[in-house]
């Protein structure tokens, strides 16, 4: 199901040490049914954003250039362009934490 309802580039920054569900088993799952998912498996808990923040805001500014890098690919002059330009159908949906 989500896979089909957004087919824009996303990023999963899941804690693989989460002792409330199997959120590693789930975010290796959407990355194999989301085409243009990329996941982030960082040694914290439930809360990776409040356990290593470093990890998250580094795993978040990557994804971030990824994604206005392919922007600037298909015409933007720059950052700001790129953001504006951006259709909401193709904005990144950033998930730090996987819901059950």
């Amino acid at each position: 199901m989500i896979a089909e309802l957004w087919k824009g580039p996303t990023a999963v920054v899941q804690g693989v040490l989460d002792p409330l569900n199997d959120a590693l088993g789930r975010a290796r799952q959407l990355a194999e049914i989301c085409p243009d998912l990329q996941v982030w498996e960082l040694q914290a808990g439930h809360c990776p954003h409040d356990e290593v923040p470093e990890q998250v805001n580094a795993a978040l500014l990557e994804f971030a250039e990824q994604v206005m890098s392919r922007e600037g690919q298909h015409g933007a002059t720059s950052s700001n362009n790129a953001i504006q330009r951006t259709p909401p159908s193709e904005r990144v949906a950033v998930a730090a934490e996987l819901t059950s």
